[in-house]
């Protein structure tokens, strides 16, 4: 509902405070998670599960300084952590079956990496499997780790940690 402009997540969390239904717990579960800003369901479970791997919040939809195709319209990256300057893109069909939209995103990941941007491609095929999650967590973790000094770690923390982060 939030996503397409029905409703912002303050009145749905005022609604779900408000009332008594079938779910309501859930519902309430599920709101300390929401974001504002999502562009695809898919893009939003990619960035809980991710999350509840312990790795850092990620912004959504970033658009990414001094980077823009020839039309100057900006690069965004699905979900982002800039300050490590890494980015999660997911990639539908249609990013492997429309030539053009294929042609963008290299050409969109080419210049990220000229900027020093490491950007991972994720597919539904990612999302299936946990380990194929773990293994993308660990990537991710690994990419912070370079830039801290810290060794990598993935955890699996409850729903109610990245709802408070």
């Amino acid at each position: 509902m939030e996503r397409y402009g029905l409703c912002p997540l303050t009145d749905l969390r005022a609604f779900t405070s408000a009332h008594r239904f079938h779910g309501k717990r859930r519902c309430l579960r599920a709101l300390t998670i929401a974001r504002p800003g999502n562009a695809s369901v898919k893009e939003t479970e990619l960035r809980v599960r991710l999350e509840l791997r312990g790795l850092p919040a990620f912004e959504i939809n970033y658009v990414v300084p001094g980077s823009a195709y020839d039309s100057r319209t900006e690069h965004t990256v699905d979900l982002a952590i800039a300050k490590y300057r890494l980015g999660l893109e997911y990639q539908g069909g249609q990013h492997r079956l429309d030539y053009r939209q294929y042609r963008r995103d290299h050409e969109k990941l080419g210049a990220l990496a000229a900027l020093g941007w490491s950007v991972f491609e994720v597919t539904q095929a990612d999302l299936n499997s946990e380990e194929a999650l773990d293994r993308l967590a660990m990537r991710v973790a690994c990419v912070i780790a370079q830039q801290t000094g810290k060794n990598p770690r993935i955890a699996r923390p409850p729903y109610a940690r990245i709802g408070r982060a």
